[in-house]
């Protein structure tokens, strides 16, 4: 793989005068969605490389701290909304070409 940003939009960038090869990276993000007041944390590391492939660990965690009560139409309500939020980072965060991969 040349560049992450053939399948990431979100990538750890070295700079420009630094030598640009990349062994390994740990990058998290925490990106609160101030509509829903829930918060997704984003972690992305590299595994080993397999041969001549490369596999991104792209992990989303989205939490909300809120009561409710267990049998209320809330709950459910908000667990659409945490679903949401988790696919619109990942399908926001990766480009055509990583969609491809999956098809």
């Amino acid at each position: 793989m040349k560049d992450f940003k053939d399948y990431i939009r979100t990538i750890p960038e070295i700079a420009p005068s630094l030598p640009q090869g990349l062994q390994n990276f740990l990058m998290r993000l925490e990106i609160p969605d101030p509509d829903s007041g829930s918060l997704a944390i984003v972690t992305q590391t590299m595994a080993p490389p397999k041969g001549d492939t490369l596999s991104l660990i792209f992990d989303i965690d989205v939490i909300r701290e809120q009561a409710f009560d267990p049998g209320s139409p809330d709950l459910w309500a908000a667990f659409d909304q945490l679903r949401e939020f988790k696919n619109r980072i990942f399908f926001l965060s990766i480009t055509e070409k990583a969609q491809e991969l999956f098809k």
